[in-house]
C-alpha cells in the first residue's frame, strides 16, 4: 500500500520489536526547485590542459528559499546511480541562504554524449546531521592517528537504534552533455 507524502508535513515512525519501542520524526520541507543543469569543460588550474577527450563538470542551479535549508544531490551517469560513500553530496545554505545557488556535482566528470540525471533532495536538519556524521564516521581517514575517536552517527531514532528516518522533498533534472 503506497503512502503519498506531502510537503510541509511532519512524519512519525514507531516500531515495537521484542518489547522495545523505537520512534522517530522527520519533517518534509518544501522542495527547492532545480531549474536547470548546466555543464562546463573541466579546467586544469595548475598545469597544461587535460589530455584526451574533453571532460565536463555538471552544475545544479536553483533558487534557495529563505530560512535554513539542507540538501542532498543524488545523481546518475548514463543511467548508473552513483551511490558510493564518495558520491554522497550534502550541503546546506548557511552562507547562501535565500540566494541563487550554482553548485557542481563533486567527484564526477562527464564526457560528450553522457546523460546526467540529478535529483535535488531537501531534508530537515536531523537527517542532514545524520548524513554529515555518517560521512565523517565512515570516511577514509576515520581511525587514522590524526582523526577523532570513532563514534556512531547522530540518529533521529529514539530508543537506541542506529540509522535515520527521513522524509525528502525532490526535484529532478536531466542534461545530455554536448546538446
Amino acid at each position: 500500500q503506497g503512502i503519498v507524502a506531502t510537503t510541509s508535513s511532519l512524519y512519525r515512525l514507531t516500531v515495537n520489536v521484542a518489547g522495545e519501542t523505537f520512534s522517530a520524526e522527520a519533517f518534509m520541507p518544501e522542495p527547492a526547485v532545480l531549474d536547470s543543469l548546466t555543464y562546463i569543460p573541466v579546467a586544469n588550474f595548475f598545469g597544461p590542459p587535460p589530455e584526451g577527450p574533453p571532460k565536463f563538470n555538471v552544475f545544479l542551479n536553483f533558487q534557495d528559499p529563505p530560512a535554513s535549508n539542507f540538501y542532498r544531490a543524488v545523481y546518475a551517469r548514463n543511467g548508473n546511480l552513483k551511490n558510493d560513500l564518495s558520491d554522497l553530496q550534502i550541503f546546506d545554505d548557511a552562507i547562501t541562504n535565500g540566494n541563487y545557488i550554482t553548485i557542481p556535482i563533486f567527484n564526477q566528470e562527464y564526457k560528450l554524449g553522457d546523460t546526467a540525471n540529478v535529483a535535488l533532495l531537501t531534508m530537515d536538519a536531523s537527517v542532514y546531521t545524520f548524513l554529515e556524521t555518517f560521512t565523517s564516521a565512515a570516511s577514509a581517514d576515520a581511525g587514522s592517528p590524526f582523526s577523532a575517536a570513532p563514534d556512531n552517527p547522530i540518529s533521529n531514532i529514539e530508543g537506541g537504534a542506529l540509522g535515520v528516518f527521513a522524509a525528502y522533498a525532490r526535484t529532478e533534472g536531466v542534461v545530455v552533455i554536448g546538446e
